[in-house]
């Protein structure tokens, strides 16, 4: 089936064509994938954001969302295929800290579960919790920058 303004063009010129006067057009609606964060006492984290990333390296966001204050998730707007689903790193109120975990509960994308996306579906229940850890801040100086630019982008990865 093809997609965009090509495809909804062709099917109504055959239909007028046809001498019919008579077009039907459906929409399919892209995939989500929902579920909830929470601790290691089943208590939901509000306010975590939570990424989709298609399930092959490297790594490109395809949706981002923040858990509710019932901790629930929907990660919405995705082409059918495969993800890979991990929350970002999070400061909580206590100043303890959530490192990025993979569902279901890895660090890394060899031990994460790819979760299939489809037309018209959502993919539920996909509920996990981050494991919790130390947060560092990094700090620097970028230097030799060439002339005239105003900025400057620096990206880290940790590879997986």
């Amino acid at each position: 089936m093809g997609k965009g303004p090509f495809f909804l063009t062709a099917a109504l010129a055959a239909a007028a064509h046809a001498g019919t006067a008579f077009a039907e057009i459906r929409m399919r609606r892209l995939g989500a994938i929902m579920g909830r964060l929470v601790d290691e006492n089943e208590v939901a984290l509000p306010d975590v954001e939570v990424v989709a990333y298609r399930a092959q390296p490297p790594l490109r966001i395809a949706a981002k969302a923040k858990t509710d204050d019932c901790g629930i998730y929907r990660l919405s707007g995705l082409a059918p295929g495969r993800y890979w689903v991990r929350n970002a790193a999070a400061e909580l109120e206590d100043g303890s800290g959530l490192l990025p975990t993979f569902y279901p509960g890895a660090t890394g994308t060899e031990d994460a579960r790819p979760l299939r996306a489809d037309l018209d579906a959502d993919t539920d229940g996909i509920d996990f919790r981050p494991l919790p850890g130390h947060l560092l801040t990094l700090r620097g100086r970028v230097t030799g920058c060439p002339p005239g630019e105003g900025s400057i982008r620096v990206t880290l990865s940790s590879g997986t």
